[in-house]
């Protein structure tokens, strides 16, 4: 049986990596989940930046910040935004009307990973995403 790839959010990767933010554990479980095969799941070049500065802004020092996310990319498949990803991103921006500041990183972490065909994204963080009204299913990573 083929098993669905699932896009990982940004906060799993620092939530796994940081024992006193509040879904630590889910997020180290998950992790485990994924080394353990129990599912496919990748990440996109921009979580693994958005990991290092957060990892950073909570006081990781930059070579253990990139030692994680090396760390994850062994752990991840990590899919790229095709040719045409940026252009797509703006164009649903523009007919969304309301993504304003850094709501355009979600957005185009959407449009990426819909642009690698993957359809399932794992977050802490389903409000900023379901908003989108994209056609992805977005799976609330504490009841994964």
């Amino acid at each position: 049986m083929l098993m669905d790839v699932i896009a990982v959010d940004t906060g799993i990767l620092v939530h796994a990596a940081i024992d006193t933010l509040p879904h630590h554990k889910f997020a180290v479980r998950l992790v485990e989940r994924a080394i353990n095969l129990e599912f496919i799941g990748c990440i996109t070049g921009q979580v693994l930046l958005e990991s290092y500065a957060v990892l950073t802004k909570f006081g990781a020092n930059p070579k253990r910040a990139v030692a994680l996310v090396q760390k994850y990319r062994k752990i991840f498949a990590v899919i790229h935004p095709t040719s045409r990803t940026t252009d797509l991103c703006l164009a649903r921006a523009e007919r969304l009307h309301n993504v304003t500041r850094s709501q355009i990183y979600d957005l185009f972490l959407a449009s990426t990973i819909l642009d690698n065909n993957i359809d399932v994204l794992l977050t802490f963080n389903v409000r900023h995403f379901k908003r989108f009204k994209f056609p992805i299913t977005i799976l609330d990573a504490k009841k994964f």
